[in-house]
């Protein structure tokens, strides 16, 4: 499944940001909901002519009414289904289970708005995972 189809379907909004030389062929291939930034060289000669990257808006994001739970839950690692459903009292006999009985948990024991509210603070929190 490409990361474009995995994050279409588990995220609420989403912002690509990519380099010039890309810009085109990568919008083509996102959904019209996504945002675009383009990434470029800048020289910023306020800051002692140091150079960074400049973004400029290529294309506003805007909402993603197709999102669900079971495509957010599979953006999860193991241990974060297991303390999602420690903290929702439903780990009783499958602390030890694989990640596939923990999604299954998850979706059955789960109400519906909370597992991709948990995605999203686990995602926006989530250290040492490159």
């Amino acid at each position: 499944m490409s990361k474009v189809r995995l994050y279409s379907g588990a995220m609420d909004r989403c912002t690509l940001v990519v380099g010039e030389r890309h810009l085109q062929k990568a919008t083509q291939l996102l959904p019209d909901w996504w945002g675009v930034h383009s990434a470029t060289r800048a020289n910023f000669t306020d800051f002692e002519s140091r150079e960074g990257i400049a973004l400029a808006l290529e294309r506003e994001d805007r909402e993603n009414s197709e999102s669900t739970a079971h495509a957010a839950l599979h953006l999860l690692w193991r241990a974060d289904l297991l303390a999602m459903l420690e903290g929702a009292g439903a780990a009783t006999g499958v602390r030890s289970a694989d990640k596939g009985r923990l999604f299954r948990r998850a979706l059955e024991r789960i109400p519906t708005g909370e597992p991709r509210a948990h995605v999203r603070r686990v995602l926006t929190t989530r250290e040492g995972w490159r």
